[in-house]
C-alpha cells in the first residue's frame, strides 16, 4: 500500500452560506458566540409561531404584538445564558408564556368588563403569581 493516495474532503464549514443554520438551537449558539446576524434569523423563523401563541392566550392583538417583541428581546439578553439542553421552541415558548401569564394579571379587569362596566366574558384559565393555572 505504499504509493497510494488518500483523497481526503476539505473541512466541512459549520454553517454553509447557502442555507444557514438549520435549528434553532444551531442559531441561538451562534447568538451566544456573538453573531447578531442570527437574532434576525431568529426572529424571522419564530416570530408568527410566538405572536400565534401569545394572541391564543392572551386574545389581544396589539398586546401580542408589543409581547412578542418583548419575548425577543429577552431571548437576546439571556442568550449569553442559554444551554441547548432543549429545544429552542420550549425555551421560547416558556419565555413568551411567562411574558402573557404576567399581561393577563395585570389587565385581568381589563378582560372581564367593557368600559361600560358589562360583564364581557370570564376568561376559562388564568394565572396565578407562581405561574401555575387555575381553571374553572
Amino acid at each position: 500500500m505504499e504509493g497510494e493516495t488518500v483523497a481526503t474532503l476539505p473541512p466541512a464549514e459549520p454553517f454553509p452560506a447557502w442555507h444557514g443554520p438549520r435549528s434553532g438551537i444551531e442559531l441561538m449558539c451562534r447568538l451566544k458566540a456573538g453573531h447578531a446576524d442570527s437574532l434576525d434569523l431568529l426572529i424571522k423563523r419564530h416570530r408568527d409561531g410566538v405572536f400565534g401563541c401569545l394572541y391564543r392566550r392572551i386574545r389581544n392583538a396589539p398586546a401580542a404584538g408589543d409581547l412578542t417583541q418583548e419575548t425577543f428581546l429577552r431571548i437576546y439578553l439571556a442568550s449569553a445564558r442559554y444551554e441547548a439542553a432543549a429545544k429552542f421552541t420550549t425555551w421560547r415558548y416558556r419565555i413568551g408564556a411567562n411574558l402573557a401569564c404576567g399581561w393577563i394579571r395585570d389587565h385581568r379587569r381589563d378582560r372581564l368588563t367593557e368600559p361600560t362596566g358589562d360583564l364581557l366574558y370570564a376568561p376559562q384559565w388564568c394565572c396565578t403569581r407562581t405561574g401555575g393555572w387555575i381553571t374553572r
